[in-house]
């Protein structure tokens, strides 16, 4: 029976991970989408500042609240008695269905004061403030859908949560590539649309499970109330910072100072994010999510030995892959945008400004990376606090850094103040760590980041010295990226082939093998 238990929940964490990730590239398709059809300008501007405001909102009334405090306490009352604990679902999602019809209320009714606050320098704020009264909707749909969620995560069912995003975000790409002749527009529907599916396909699967509970007067929901105001605490504590860094305040900062910026830097931004986001997602997620439960078992076993070389092993695999991503969207940002974008869509001046914010969110490619993993070791070591308190303080750094940085080199200054503040929160949290795991382990892992480096440096040098002969010639983008890519990859795979034995290549093969 525990053998049967233990597949099933891997069976769901290994379809939700699929989900996560299909999710994730569509929200990349999304953006691409949105580019090319309607390019970067004060209409998609309107667009992300006005759908920001029902994101932002769930993510610090709502968000990783639910996961922690509601999936618990339901799961194990379920397990004991379904009737009693469907029952306090009902009267949570009671009081949860209460809290998004009055925030979609509130929105709507001070959508200008809202958008005003957020994106005070925007030139398309009447557009904007349509928008987001037109979008206030979208809190109320997304507080209902994953409240469903979290019933479907309590009955073991998690995977059925990861079809909320992967739902939204490919209805929203159907309609920008069969509907964009309608004008901007149509992505507000195509959110709406999407939300609205999104939350009918888990109240489909929730009566689909045999749940009929009915709904509960909000004046007899005490319960409901009780769990919601416990959630708020870590709802907004998770949505500053938490185990996924500080994203959520970072993109209210980049656009509070984005919006006195050109009209559709905005946009640049959002989508400069999205490129370096995709590296961070299948490198610094995938293998912070694979250390948490091993390094908090070893913790969890008193053997802080056994965590420490999970930590190390962990670390070397995340910044052997990060490093060269770095340097090259360091070094081939001007190739990669045209190769993206170089036949529509953006002028020449937006690609060069899309490629200097590329070349300055480089650095976060590698301090995000390290920021999930090292983040999620501060997890299994049950010392969250220093993630919120760093979480506090990167975001106050960034906050004294993007008003110069943006005055100064635009929406290169502010995503190169994103790259400095992710090294900033991770170098905090690395202190933490590295207090924990002794002095022969930080040793060791100071000298594999020592050897990961130098090999950076030689593909940098080397891609330099070419590149200078292949960008100065006219020819396609894919023509100028081939060679200084081919010989930069090269040198730095050459690089860590000749000192695998010093990084633990060998021993990792063994263990796989």
């Amino acid at each position: 029976m525990k053998a049967r238990s233990g597949g099933a929940f891997l069976a769901q964490a290994g379809r939700l991970g699929a989900l996560t990730l299909i999710s994730s590239g569509l929200g990349f398709v999304r953006e691409l989408s949105i580019v090319h059809m309607f390019g970067a300008g004060p209409a998609t501007d309107a667009y992300l500042i006005a759908l920001s405001i029902p994101t932002l909102l769930y993510a610090f009334l709502v968000g990783s609240g639910l996961n922690v405090t509601v999936v618990p306490p339901l799961a194990s009352l379920l397990t004991r008695d379904p009737k009693a604990g469907s029952r306090r679902f009902s009267e949570f999602f009671s009081v949860a269905l209460l809290v998004g019809a009055t925030g979609s209320l509130l929105i709507f009714c001070f959508a200008s004061r809202l958008v005003s606050v957020i994106a005070p320098g925007l030139q398309s704020a009447p557009l904007a403030r349509l928008y987001a009264s037109e979008l206030a909707p979208f809190f109320f749909l997304m507080v209902a859908a994953y409240s469903i969620g979290t019933f479907h995560c309590a009955r073991q069912k998690t995977s059925f949560w990861g079809l909320i995003g992967v739902m939204q975000n490919a209805v929203l790409v159907m309609f920008v590539l069969t509907l964009s002749s309608l004008g901007p527009g149509i992505l507000v529907g195509g959110t709406l649309f999407g939300a609205c599916l999104a939350f009918l396909l888990q109240l489909w699967l929730l009566l689909r499970s045999g749940y009929r509970e009915p709904l509960v007067s909000p004046s007899r929901a005490g319960s409901g109330y009780r769990t919601f105001c416990a959630m708020l605490p870590f709802a907004m504590a998770l949505g500053i910072g938490g185990d996924y860094g500080t994203n959520q305040v970072e993109i209210l900062l980049i656009r509070f100072f984005a919006s006195r910026l050109d009209p559709g830097t905005i946009t640049l931004l959002t989508l400069g994010n999205k490129l370096m986001a995709v590296p961070v997602l299948f490198i610094g997620a995938a293998i912070g999510l694979a250390l948490l439960p091993a390094a908090s078992v070893a913790f969890g076993d008193n053997d802080p030995e056994s965590a420490s070389s999970i930590l190390v092993r962990a670390l070397t695999i995340a910044l052997l892959l990060a490093s060269p991503v770095l340097i090259l969207y360091w070094h081939c940002a001007p190739a990669i945008v045209h190769l993206l974008f170089g036949m529509r869509s953006l002028s020449p001046a937006q690609m060069e400004v899309l490629a200097a914010i590329l070349r300055n969110y480089s650095g976060a490619v590698v301090g995000l990376t390290l920021t999930f993993v090292v983040g999620r070791m501060v997890s299994a070591m049950r010392k969250n606090r220093f993630l919120i308190a760093f979480g506090l303080a990167t975001l106050a750094c960034e906050s004294l850094i993007m008003p110069w940085s943006a005055r100064n080199l635009g929406g290169a200054g502010i995503a190169r103040a994103i790259s400095l503040g992710s090294f900033l929160y991770a170098g905090l949290l690395s202190v933490v760590v590295l207090r924990q795991i002794g002095r022969e382990h930080s040793m060791l892992l100071i000298g594999r980041i020592t050897m990961i480096a130098g090999g950076g440096v030689i593909m940098h040098i080397l891609m330099r010295t070419i590149e200078s002969v292949t960008f100065s010639k006219p020819g396609s983008a894919l023509v100028q990226l081939a060679p200084p890519l081919l010989a930069g990859f090269s040198s730095y795979l050459l690089w860590i082939f000749g000192n695998r034995r010093r990084l633990g290549l060998e021993s990792l093969a063994g263990a796989r093998a």
